[in-house]
C-alpha cells in the first residue's frame, strides 16, 4: 500500500486496497459455494458439473446488468458507484451465512447470483476510475498493481477457502462469517478514495433490451482496429481463466487423486503466477503500453495448456504446479496491456460504456467456457487433461493470429529487450517526451545500434527516417517495413525528398513519434522548401521550427 501511495498516489492505493479485498471476498465465497455443491449435492463423481453450475450462475448478472452500469459510470462518479457497490456487498454476505445455515443448494445459488450482481456494477466504474486517478502514462504500471493485487487475492482467496473449509469442518456457515468482515473492510477502505465527477456521458440512458447498451458502444469506436481487437482478446482472457479455474479442481480429482478441497489450491497456483506475470508486464511496459507482450503470453498459454495434459502421470506429478505457475505468468502478461489500451483508447465521454461492453463479452467468454467444459467432459467425454490440450491448441491459433495482425509490436518490443539487455541505458529528461501525440527526435548518429538504444531509451514506437539504401538491403528490408520506417537519401530526386518529408509530416500529425537522425549528408535536408515541409507542424501546442 506504501509503495503504491508514492507511486501512484494515496487514491489509488486505496482503490486498489477495495479492489482486493472484493476480489478475496468473491473468491472465498464462490469456492464456498463450489465445495458446499459438490458435498452437499452434486458428489465428487460430478465436480465438473459443480463447478459449470457455478459458473454459470456467476455469469448471469454480468451480462444482464454490466451494460446498465456502464451507462451509470458514466452519467454519475464512478467513487460513488463504487462505495455503493461494495456497502451492498456486506449484506449479501450477510445473506449467504443464512443461505449455508439453512444448508440450501438454491439458496446459496441465489446468494451467489446477488454477489454477481454487485460486482456487475462494480465492474465498469472499477476499470473507468483508473484513468481518473492517475496519469495517462502510469496505465501500465496502474493496472499491473491492480491486476497484480487482484491475483494475489484470488491466490490467498483460493488457499484460505479449502483452509476454512477444513478448520471449520465444513461449517459453511461459521466461513461465511470471515467473508462478512472482508466486505466491511472493503466498504471502509472505499470511503478513501477520492472524489471523482461525472464523466458527462452521451447523455442516453440505458435501455431496457440491454444488447443495446452493448453494441451502441462498439459501433461508436468500431473504427478503432486496434481498440476492438483488445476488447476481443480481453474477452478471451476471461475464457481462459475461468476455465482454468473449473477445470483444475476436476482435473486435481482425476490425475492427482486430491479431493475437491484440496484441488482447490492448484488453481492458487496459477492466480499466483498472474500476480506475477502483472507485475513483470507493468515493469517491461514502463510509461508506455507493450503490446508486443501480448503475443508472447498467448504463446505461453498455449503451450503451458498443451504440456499440462502430459503431465497427470505419477512420475510428471510435480511439473503440474510449475506448468500452473507458468500458465498464470503467460495470462498476467497477456492481459496487462489490453486492460490499460481499453482504458486509454476509449473516448472519454463513453469510456464507461466502452469498459462494459467489453466486460460483457468477457463474461460471454466466461458462459462459453463453461459450455465448453460441459460438452468436453460430459458430451465428448473427454478426461480433465484432455480438455486442457484443448484449451492449449486453441489459444495457439490466436497466438499465432496475433503475430500476423501484430507483427510490428512485437518486433519492437524484441529490439526494446534486446537494447535493454545488451546494454546498461541510464535515460534522463524522459518526461520530455509526450506520451501521446506527434513529437520529432532529432538526434546524433554514431553507430549502428542507435536505433535500438532509442527505441529501448524511450516507451513509445518510432517511426525512423532511413537512408534508403540501407532500408533496401534485403536483411534489414522485412524489418524496415515492420516498424514502418520512412526511406530516405540525400541522392533522391527533390520531389522523393518531398514525399519523404511529407510522410514524416503526416506521420506526426496522426501522433506518431518521427526520428531523424541529423549528421552528415541528412542534415543537407534542412533546406528551403524541405524545412517548410516540416514548419509549422501542429503537435498539441508544440510546433516544429
Amino acid at each position: 500500500m506504501k509503495r503504491i501511495a508514492l507511486q501512484l498516489g494515496k487514491s489509488f492505493a486505496w482503490f486498489n486496497a477495495t479492489q482486493f479485498l472484493g476480489a478475496l471476498n468473491d473468491n472465498i465465497f464462490k469456492f464456498l459455494s463450489i465445495f458446499f455443491l459438490i458435498g452437499a449435492y452434486y458428489g465428487k463423481d460430478r465436480a465438473s458439473t459443480a463447478g459449470a453450475v457455478v459458473a454459470t450462475i456467476f455469469v448471469g448478472p454480468f451480462l444482464v446488468f454490466t451494460p446498465f452500469a456502464g451507462n451509470l459510470a458514466d452519467r454519475f462518479s464512478k467513487r460513488n458507484i463504487i462505495v455503493i457497490a461494495k456497502t451492498a456487498e456486506v449484506l449479501v454476505m450477510l445473506l449467504g451465512c443464512l443461505a449455508f445455515y439453512f444448508a440450501g443448494p438454491v439458496g446459496v445459488c441465489i446468494v451467489l447470483f446477488l454477489m454477481c450482481t454487485q460486482s456487475a456494477f462494480f465492474s465498469p466504474s472499477k476499470f473507468g476510475i483508473i484513468p481518473e486517478l492517475v496519469a495517462s502514462d502510469q496505465l501500465s504500471r496502474a493496472n499491473s498493481f491492480l491486476e497484480g493485487l487482484t491475483y494475489l487475492a484470488i491466490v490467498i482467496g483460493s488457499a484460505l477457502a479449502p483452509g476454512l473449509a477444513k478448520i471449520t469442518n465444513e461449517r459453511y456457515a461459521l466461513a461465511g462469517l470471515v467473508c462478512v468482515v472482508i466486505a466491511t473492510v472493503g466498504a471502509l477502505c472505499s470511503w478513501r478514495i477520492e472524489r471523482t465527477v461525472p464523466a458527462g456521458g452521451s447523455g442516453k440512458r440505458a435501455s431496457l433490451f440491454f444488447l443495446k447498451d452493448v453494441y451502441r458502444p462498439l459501433r461508436e469506436v468500431r473504427g478503432d482496429r486496434y481498440l476492438m481487437m483488445a476488447v476481443f482478446a480481453s474477452a478471451y482472457f476471461l475464457l481462459i481463466g475461468a476455465f482454468l479455474q473449473i477445470n483444475l479442481i476436476a482435473f486435481g480429482i482425476e490425475a492427482l487423486g486430491y479431493d475437491q478441497v484440496q484441488s482447490g489450491y492448484l488453481f492458487g497456483f496459477a492466480a499466483l503466477g498472474i500476480g506475477l506475470g502483472s507485475y513483470l508486464a507493468g515493469r517491461l511496459s514502463g510509461r508506455s503500453i507493450e503490446f508486443g507482450i501480448v503475443p508472447l503470453g498467448a504463446f505461453g498459454l498455449a503451450f503451458c495448456s498443451i504440456l499440462t495434459a502430459f503431465v497427470g502421470s505419477e512420475q510428471f506429478r510435480r511439473l503440474v504446479f510449475a506448468l500452473t505457475f507458468l500458465t498464470g505468468v503467460s495470462a498476467g502478461l497477456f492481459i496487462v496491456p489490453l486492460q490499460a489500451f481499453i482504458q486509454l483508447r476509449s473516448p472519454k465521454k463513453i469510456r464507461g460504456e466502452v469498459i462494459a461492453a467489453s466486460g460483457f463479452l468477457s463474461w460471454i467468454g466466461v458462459l462459453i467456457s463453461a459450455g465448453l467444459l460441459y460438452v468436453l467432459s460430459s458430451v465428448l467425454g473427454l478426461s480433465a487433461a484432455q480438455s486442457f490440450f484443448v484449451l492449449g491448441m486453441m489459444t495457439l491459433v490466436l497466438a499465432i493470429v496475433s503475430v500476423v495482425i501484430l507483427p510490428d509490436f512485437l518486433v519492437r518490443f524484441v529490439i526494446v529487450l534486446l537494447g535493454r539487455f545488451c546494454y546498461r541505458i541510464k535515460v534522463i529528461g524522459s518526461e520530455n517526451v509526450p506520451s501521446e501525440g506527434g513529437a520529432l527526435l532529432v538526434s546524433n548518429h554514431v553507430s549502428w545500434v542507435d536505433g535500438i538504444l532509442l527505441a529501448a531509451a524511450q516507451p513509445r514506437r518510432i517511426r525512423f527516417l532511413i537512408d534508403r539504401k540501407i532500408a533496401g538491403t534485403w536483411w534489414l528490408k522485412p524489418f524496415c517495413k515492420l516498424m514502418r520506417a520512412i526511406p530516405i537519401s540525400t541522392d533522391d530526386p527533390p520531389k522523393k525528398i518531398m514525399g519523404s518529408l511529407r510522410q514524416a509530416r503526416q506521420a506526426m500529425k496522426d501522433g506518431s513519434v518521427v526520428c531523424i537522425f541529423a549528421e552528415g549528408g541528412v542534415c543537407l535536408l534542412y533546406t528551403s522548401d524541405a524545412a517548410d515541409e516540416l514548419d509549422g507542424v501542429d503537435l498539441g501546442g508544440r510546433r516544429i521550427i
